[in-house]
């Protein structure tokens, strides 16, 4: 395990172990019991440098709990019982009952969701094609977003906006959704089980709707602003679009460069503003930014959709990089994903 990966999976221990020993010192201390003693003095060294621990991070911690009990249980050991007590002292009866009702386990079969993700878009946009808004972002909430975006470009146009803005939905996805979902997964699929995740939100949109190509990107946005202006703000503010990185940090824009192409930049900045062009060039050498301008000066024109597949490589490799820490997509009061 990297250096980076321990130090996050330490401080996940010690909010969990925090959070038990606030609950039940009697039960924290009976769990360090068991431990060897090398990992007991990690984990208390931890625990007192683990400071203030945000609601998200306990949400992921909790995530990362429950994942590795369903390990367990689809390993064939009977563990929920004992996964559930534990949660119990932690979290308390409710927060964990809530908990484990949102997993449904199946350990023999794949979920419908997941064979979903395996199949050809074009052949689940022809299973669910004739199902309401609903239910298909109900279904997109759970699916990689990836395949989420081949699916929706093939269905009707006239359902994009509604699919998005429902996915967006203040408060998720509905509960009558959910079951409808099931149901229709089991019909379609043979009746695999489901592992219910968070649902809906305009974050689940945003994903959906940063792995389509531009123009549609802008369509859809604009339908649904046109019944709900606050939605489509919303969703906006959740994505990181092209002509997002002018707002980004040098320093951000510095690191990028080094990742991608030049014969990529010089196709995905034919269609960007001088604004954009500039916050590139300011950020290379007084040699590279020189070759590039050459570059774009002798390349000719380009199809739309070659600048928009060169962006959207540029996008995804700012996208790892976020993701891995290396940069920041946080421009003042906002936050991109």
């Amino acid at each position: 395990m990297s250096e980076p990966a321990q130090s996050k999976w330490l401080r996940r221990i010690s909010i969990l172990s925090n959070t038990l020993n606030e609950n039940d010192k009697n039960a924290a201390a009976a769990v360090l019991k068991s431990l060897p003693q090398p990992e007991i003095v990690r984990i208390t060294t931890n625990m007192l440098k683990t400071g203030q621990v945000t609601h998200q991070e306990m949400e992921e911690a909790l995530e990362e709990f429950m994942d590795t009990a369903e390990r367990i249980a689809a390993s064939g050991l009977d563990s929920s019982a004992s996964v559930h007590a534990m949660l119990v002292e932690a979290i308390g009866q409710k927060r964990a009952d809530d908990v484990m009702s949102g997993i449904v386990e199946d350990s023999q079969a794949m979920s419908g969701i997941q064979k979903l993700d395996m199949m050809e878009p074009s052949q689940t946009a022809d299973l669910i094609k004739d199902e309401s808004e609903q239910v298909i972002a109900t279904i997109f909430s759970q699916m990689s977003p990836k395949v989420a975006g081949q699916v929706l470009m093939l269905l009707p146009e006239d359902k994009w906006a509604e699919i998005l803005q429902r996915m967006a939905g203040h408060n998720g996805v509905q509960p009558t959704a959910q079951a409808q979902m099931m149901h229709v997964i089991n019909t379609l699929l043979t009746g695999q089980t489901i592992k219910r995740s968070k649902l809906g939100g305009t974050r689940s949109a945003a994903e959906v709707l940063n792995t389509i190509q531009s123009a549609a990107q802008v369509k859809i946005l604009d339908a649904i602003r046109e019944t709900n202006a606050i939605t489509a703000e919303q969703i906006e503010e959740e994505m990181f679009l092209f002509e997002n990185i002018i707002d980004l940090e040098d320093r951000a824009v510095q690191r990028i460069i080094t990742e991608i192409n030049s014969n990529s930049l010089v196709v995905a900045l034919k269609s960007a503003t001088d604004e954009l062009k500039d916050k590139f060039l300011r950020n290379m050498s007084e040699r590279a930014g020189a070759m590039l301008v050459d570059e774009m000066d002798q390349t000719g024109p380009k199809r739309v959709s070659e600048v928009e597949a060169e962006q959207k490589e540029i996008l995804d490799t700012i996208r790892r990089l976020a993701a891995a820490g290396e940069i920041s997509l946080a421009t003042g009061d906002d936050q991109y994903v």
